[in-house]
């Protein structure tokens, strides 16, 4: 049997199928983000600061997800960005970067030690500081990733 013809047909005005998808996983990611943000903020209302760490290292991983996303039109970001390919990523004409490279690598590595007594030692402020570096980093990069002002991730402070 014979398939019927497609009946899509492209527009010139239109993004082509392949880059509205982009465009979708690009701002679901960078919605994420905010969303890890928010229930970040909540949860250290409720002085569960190891969960606030964990939010604040997720919210970072998806907002940079997009951004490697959009820099490079690809759909498939990688699982992990080594602190190399961080520093690529990051670096702009005006800032080199490696501010926000240490802090995210730091963020990572906090993350990851859930269980030692470095995290049970860390102070409701300890927390908000990390909460606040979060925060304004996120609010720089996603001007990176969404070109729409609106749309751009909304400072949870």
């Amino acid at each position: 049997m014979k398939e019927a013809p497609s009946t899509y047909i492209p527009s010139p005005t239109q993004p082509s199928r392949p880059a509205q998808h982009l465009h979708k996983s690009i701002t679901d990611f960078h919605t994420l983000a905010q969303y890890h943000m928010k229930l970040a903020q909540i949860l250290q209302k409720h002085n569960q600061l190891q969960c606030c760490i964990i939010l604040c290292d997720w919210a970072l991983t998806s907002m940079l997800k997009a951004l490697y996303m959009k820099e490079n039109n690809s759909f498939f970001p990688p699982g992990f960005l080594s602190m190399t390919d961080l520093l690529h990523l990051l670096h702009t004409e005006t800032n080199p970067g490696l501010d926000l490279v240490v802090f995210i690598g730091t963020t990572q590595f906090l993350s990851s030690q859930l269980e030692t007594s470095l995290l049970q030692k860390m102070k409701y402020k300890d927390v908000s500081r990390l909460l606040r570096r979060t925060d304004d980093i996120l609010c720089q990069l996603s001007s990176r990733v969404i070109s729409d002002l609106s749309r751009t991730y909304q400072s949870i402070f």
